[in-house]
């Protein structure tokens, strides 16, 4: 999804644009996470609630996207912060991934 959108983003040390890389996305952060460590370790995919917001509402549906590739990805999922998670209800979205 992140090559099709072929975005951009501004190095802040070199003041080029460059490609976004594969870890700038939940998927590819957990698969450079995994490589990194070997898999020695566990590795948690860690998700920033308003990451999945819009000035209107909260995108659930990608929200959930990203949660179960942490799941899938990694050993679980690390979410910043439960406070938005409890502010905005989206009790219903964690356990829509993780109930079973």
């Amino acid at each position: 999804e992140l090559k099709a959108k072929n975005e951009t983003y501004t190095d802040p040390l070199s003041g080029k644009t460059l490609p976004k890389e594969d870890w700038f996305s939940v998927e590819g952060a957990c698969d450079m996470a995994n490589k990194v460590t070997m898999k020695a370790r566990p590795v948690y995919g860690s998700l920033y609630v308003y990451d999945y917001f819009n000035p209107e509402r909260a995108d659930t549906a990608r929200f959930q996207e990203a949660l179960k590739m942490c799941a899938d990805k990694t050993d679980g999922a690390m979410v910043f912060d439960l406070v938005y998670i409890e502010k905005h209800d989206l009790w219903g979205a964690l356990k829509g991934v993780f109930h079973k």
